[in-house]
């Protein structure tokens, strides 16, 4: 995709983004949730490496023992899933985030390298039971 392709698909989103803001105000809901589902399309198109989006998370010690910290995260939609990298983190071989959500045999799993050292991941996270579906009323 070229620059200007990129910009041109900008351009729709912001658009987009503009006319669900729009339906909200009015209340229209089918309308808006069209623009939203569009704007998804949009930015699915996009090129991998333009999908990475990096943030200041503030984290506070859940135990008080340490004061809050301010830590920079990389989110990035690839083809294997969706990477989280929280910076100063990274996996064995440094290809990839330490924090990967992906789709495995239908399955929604949680995958962490738990130890920069180790090649396979430490923790594989079987998502399914936590989907709302599985909820119960109890």
């Amino acid at each position: 995709m070229t620059p200007y392709q990129i910009a041109e698909l900008a351009g729709k989103i912001e658009w987009t983004t503009d006319s669900a803001l729009k339906a909200a105000r009015k209340q229209n809901w089918q309308e808006f949730d069209q623009h939203m589902e569009k704007i998804s399309e949009f930015r699915a198109s996009l090129p991998i490496e333009n999908s990475r989006t990096i943030g200041i998370v503030h984290l506070k010690d859940t135990m008080e023992k340490q004061g809050e910290i301010k830590i920079r995260i990389g989110i990035e939609q690839h083809s294997l899933g969706l990477f989280i990298h929280p910076e100063g983190t990274g996996t064995y071989d440094g290809s990839y985030a330490p924090i990967l959500i992906e789709q495995h045999e239908g399955t929604l799993m949680l995958i962490v390298w738990s130890n920069i050292n180790e090649q396979e991941p430490t923790h594989l996270i079987d998502l399914s039971e936590a989907m709302e579906s599985c909820r119960t009323t109890d």
